[in-house]
């Protein structure tokens, strides 16, 4: 799925259809708090930029999420139904995935 991007000159992005408010240089703070987690220590670091490695951008992309949710799963577990896991995965599903990804190819 391609995503397409617009700005305007009050920092706000379009994204995906809706209007979000930029968070520190990128489209939104759950785009920023994943690269800062991703980055924040030498191994995942190193995992995402393989990660992201092989493939178009939009690959790579759809690549990173996945890995994030097999984490989430991994983490929390298949069948944990509750609050955190539905904002959790609400959060998740509001990432410019493209966005990290390109960060982490251009880095």
């Amino acid at each position: 799925m391609k995503q397409t991007f617009t700005y305007d000159d009050t920092c706000h992005a379009l994204f995906a259809g809706e209007l979000v408010k930029k968070h520190s240089g990128w489209t939104n703070y759950e785009t920023w708090a994943v690269h800062l987690w991703l980055s924040n220590d030498e191994a995942s670091y190193g995992m995402a930029r393989e990660v992201v490695s092989e493939g178009e951008d939009y690959e790579a992309a759809e690549a990173l999420n996945q890995w994030v949710k097999d984490m989430q799963e991994e983490a929390i577990g298949v069948f944990s139904a509750s609050i955190f896991t539905d904002l959790l995965t609400a959060a998740l599903d509001d990432v410019n995935w493209l966005e990290v990804a390109r960060a982490f190819r251009e880095e």
